[in-house]
């Protein structure tokens, strides 16, 4: 007899439903996959031509963080119709103190896909710290022969620019050097910004809402499995007796 309540008792783990173990594994999934990415600047169309020529220069813009970020992708404009960029390009980013935090190359022509109107390429993830201070830039070597956006207000608004609420814009930066350096110039005339460089951050939202369903429901599951577990065992006991 007491062999039997053994029995009974020792094979409710197996009673464990294989839906749980698959709700398990989404869980799992959905926490190893990379979050979705936003790039802060964007055109409403897709913009050709711009500002080109002159010498080797880092362009780029200040801004600063509105909330905590990651930054996952450093990019820049590409204003050519076909063949993307005729020159290699370097980009930085760099804290308001000129530290350099995070660097990429974009190669020449088309090998970095197009998306919108930016080539984007992946960086190391990049904390920025809400409250803080920020530059990127994009070296463009002399003579400069691929195309950057110098805008004023009027024509940011006209052309679609748009910024990720999350970014506060300050001013455009500018430097001129033979090599990736800290834009440290704070203004031309009467341009807006200089897009010029752009950057991705992660999106985790949608993976973090999964994430809590699949939760909840692999705890029904099991809420589930235990219970018909104890009834099925509270059977085999009357059984036994």
């Amino acid at each position: 007899m007491m062999n039997d309540s053994r029995v009974a008792h020792g094979g409710s783990p197996r009673n464990f439903p294989r839906c749980a173990f698959a709700v398990l594994l989404g869980v799992v999934f959905l926490w190893v996959q990379p979050c979705a990415g936003q790039s802060v600047v964007e055109f409403r169309t897709r913009m050709y031509g711009g500002s080109w020529a002159g010498p080797s220069q880092t362009d780029g813009w200040e801004f600063i963080a509105k909330e905590d970020l990651s930054v996952i992708q450093l990019g820049l404009f590409d204003g050519h119709d076909r063949g993307g960029f005729t020159q290699p390009h370097e980009i930085g980013l760099w804290d308001d103190t000129g530290n350099l935090l995070v660097s990429a190359t974009i190669d020449s022509g088309e090998i970095v896909p197009l998306v919108g109107n930016f080539r984007m390429v992946g960086v190391p993830t990049t904390q920025l710290r809400v409250g803080q201070t920020y530059v990127i830039g994009a070296f463009m070597p002399g003579v400069v022969t691929d195309y950057v956006y110098g805008l004023d207000s009027y024509n940011a608004s006209f052309y679609g620019l748009r910024i990720d609420p999350r970014v506060q814009f300050v001013q455009m930066r500018q430097s001129v050097a033979d090599a990736l350096a800290f834009p440290a110039s704070t203004g031309v005339r009467d341009i807006f910004g200089m897009f010029g460089p752009g950057f991705v951050v992660e999106v985790p939202e949608p993976r973090t809402l999964s994430l809590v369903v699949l939760s909840i429901l692999l705890l029904t599951t099991v809420k589930n499995c235990n219970q018909g577990a104890k009834e099925k065992e509270s059977k085999n006991f009357g059984k036994i007796k």
